[in-house]
């Protein structure tokens, strides 16, 4: 409790009914020749020999009656207290001063007839606070004083500038799945009177969140706002829609975008949750949207560390919305932009994508060292090589390495592998508890991306001939061609190389 830039000071008097005068305080100590204790750090030190009398009182504001020490130093404007342990022991006298000049202390107390010795506290929070100069402080004030200075001019410079949920009256969502449900709720709260409607294809289902305002099958804890509503009616629900948000398994959306390209409008921005790569093309959805469509169409990839639920909760959350087109990412940004989600934008597509879609293969691995028990070491190991092959092969099809590094790679790999919601990493944590493929899948009711896209990083490998074991050893896990402990002795046993 002392301030910072204190010391705990040792005090022994050297003569009998020595006077201290501090802050306005008289009062006399009688030194007894006993071990002492210090308050602050708990060492023993030896007093000196005295005579016999045990006669103590407290220095405070003109002496008193005897207060505990801590509600003294609390309570006192004094900086001087007094000790007293018990009959048994000597006075002991700590100092609590703000001065930052230990000799300036020890010569202006020796005048006094007090002998000083300091011993400082050895407690972490002590020793920290100890280590912090006014410069310190200054330095931290100032730069977030920037920050803050920063933001006031962005915000100015911004202000004319189109306010994209104001003017969005409606939003469709393709899919009925978590992360669509959930990003459309995040809209639907933002604007109570925008028009969010999830497109699905099973009539009970949309019958249900109608009725209910609640997605049962994938998010049945939470009620959705009364502005979200659910159709099976493509034509009704992508009508005047001022974006359409893409939220079907990367795996059954070409079919799906084929079936519904002639009532999408060409000029309608379409804004692409579903990440992996495509099973037979290895191609990944900016690539499979216009194939489809069988046209170009405004797209916007969005990825990041986000799941479902929290989003939901209305935690904090990060994500980038990518596009060649930098003004529609920008709009995209505006229109979900909030206090619970911030979106950075990038005209890195391609980095973005092979992110969102490679990690979901390394959260496999993740789970399958995690079932295994292979412990801590293992798992950073792991990780670590699997972002190098991420790194490899997206810098191949010309990711920047910065993106690699960011919200979208280093941030969503850290989430997927590291966290039980992630439903790649439950896939391959169960694979290595001894458990089948048939039965891990025919017990989930939502899709674990990875599972798929493992092969097709593998054939997608091969054409650019990179070379990626950790993903490679998924894939053949997946396919039943090893175990997965013998897949991780294979891997050990890898000749040594030097770090990339």
């Amino acid at each position: 409790f002392f301030p910072r830039n204190s010391l705990c000071l040792w005090n022994y008097i050297i003569q009998e009914n020595t006077t201290l005068i501090m802050s306005g305080s008289v009062s006399t100590f009688t030194r007894t020749t006993q071990t002492t204790t210090c308050f602050c750090c708990a060492s023993s030190f030896p007093s000196s020999s005295s005579s016999s009398s045990k006669q103590s009182r407290q220095i405070g504001r003109g002496g008193g009656k005897r207060r505990s020490v801590s509600r003294f130093l609390t309570s006192s404007s004094s900086s001087v207290a007094k000790v007293d342990n018990d009959d048994r022991r000597g006075a002991v006298l700590f100092v609590a001063t703000r001065t930052t000049g230990t000799e300036n202390t020890r010569k202006r107390y020796r005048k006094r007839g007090v002998y000083i010795s300091t011993c400082r506290a050895s407690g972490a929070y002590e020793q920290f606070l100890s280590g912090i100069t006014e410069k310190d402080r200054k330095d931290v004030s100032e730069s977030w004083e920037k920050i803050m200075r920063w933001k006031s001019f962005v915000e100015s410079a911004n202000k004319n500038d189109e306010d994209v949920l104001a003017n969005t009256k409606k939003v469709t969502i393709m899919g009925g799945g978590s992360f669509g449900t959930a990003m459309g709720t995040l809209l639907a709260r933002n604007k109570s009177d925008l028009d969010v409607v999830l497109l699905l294809r099973n009539e009970q289902e949309a019958e249900t969140i109608n009725a209910t305002n609640r997605n049962a099958k994938y998010l049945p804890k939470y009620e959705l706002p009364k502005n979200i509503r659910a159709t099976t009616d493509a034509k009704e629900a992508l009508k005047d829609s001022d974006f359409i948000i893409h939220a079907v398994p990367t795996q059954h959306s070409r079919k799906f975008l084929s079936s519904v390209k002639d009532i999408i409008d060409p000029k309608t921005p379409l804004l692409c949750l579903s990440k992996g790569l495509e099973v037979g093309s290895s191609l990944m959805m900016s690539e499979v949207i216009p194939e489809a469509l069988e046209r170009d169409q405004p797209l916007c990839v969005l990825s990041g560390p986000t799941f479902a639920v929290e989003l939901m909760q209305g935690l904090p959350t990060g994500i980038v919305a990518a596009s060649e087109n930098e003004a529609l990412a920008r709009r995209v940004q505006s229109l979900y932009g909030s206090s619970c989600l911030r979106v950075n934008t990038s005209t890195d597509v391609v980095g973005v994508e092979m992110s969102g879609a490679l990690k979901n293969v390394l959260a496999i691995a993740a789970g399958i060292v995690e079932g295994l028990e292979l412990g801590n070491n293992a798992m950073a190991a792991l990780v670590a090589q699997g972002c190098a092959e991420i790194r490899w092969l997206a810098g191949k099809l010309g990711a920047k390495s910065e993106t690699l590094a960011g919200l979208s790679g280093t941030g969503d790999i850290m989430l997927t592998c590291f966290v039980n919601l992630s439903r790649n990493r439950t896939v391959g944590s169960r694979l290595g508890s001894g458990e089948t493929l048939e039965e891990i899948l025919g017990s989930m009711n939502q899709v674990a991306e990875g599972v798929a896209t493992a092969g097709a990083v593998v054939q997608l490998a091969r054409k650019h001939r990179v070379s990626l074991p950790v993903l490679t050893a998924v894939a053949r896990i997946l396919e039943g061609d090893v175990d997965p402990k013998d897949a991780v002795d294979q891997i050990m046993n890898l000749p040594q190389v030097p770090e990339v």
